[in-house]
């Protein structure tokens, strides 16, 4: 699995309100917190690392989303 830092491609639960928007993460803080650059010019700083997805992409494999279902399923 990818770690979370700076330039790492995600999708954030924006403000922890339940849905989540594409960005990357613009700084990864010292107190385990994030900021985050969304794809449609917003930001967020100090994000909780589990309001995050990492998004991998590789060539061939798509690892699943779901951070929360510890089932890495490939498709």
């Amino acid at each position: 699995r990818g770690r979370l830092e700076e330039g790492a491609k995600v999708e954030v639960n924006y403000g922890g309100k339940g849905k989540y928007f594409p960005g990357r993460i613009s700084k990864a803080r010292l107190d385990g917190t994030f900021d985050i650059q969304y794809d449609d010019g917003d930001s967020e700083t100090r994000v909780r690392e589990d309001w995050i997805r990492l998004v991998e992409d590789g060539p061939g494999v798509r690892r699943s989303r779901e951070r929360d279902s510890g089932r890495g399923r490939l498709e």
